[in-house]
């Protein structure tokens, strides 16, 4: 498969996801709101990212499945 990855921008804070297509990156976003400063990915049999992610400030953790971002 091709590559993906999972990361917070600090300007402004906002959790991004991006894959390769095989011609260009395709970038989304996954939480803008401000959380995201420590993350992970893990794709599924299916190759599903699902993304767990803690906020800026505080410690709730915040899980999603990027069901839109399946390559």
């Amino acid at each position: 498969g091709y590559p993906r990855v999972v990361y917070h921008t600090l300007y402004p804070h906002v959790l991004k996801y991006a894959r390769w297509d095989g011609e260009s990156w395709v970038i989304e976003t996954v939480d803008n709101g401000g959380g995201g400063a420590e993350n992970s990915m893990a794709l599924d049999s299916m190759e599903q990212p699902h993304v767990i992610f803690g906020p800026h400030v505080g410690c709730f953790i915040r899980a999603c499945t990027m069901a839109s971002m399946i390559a």
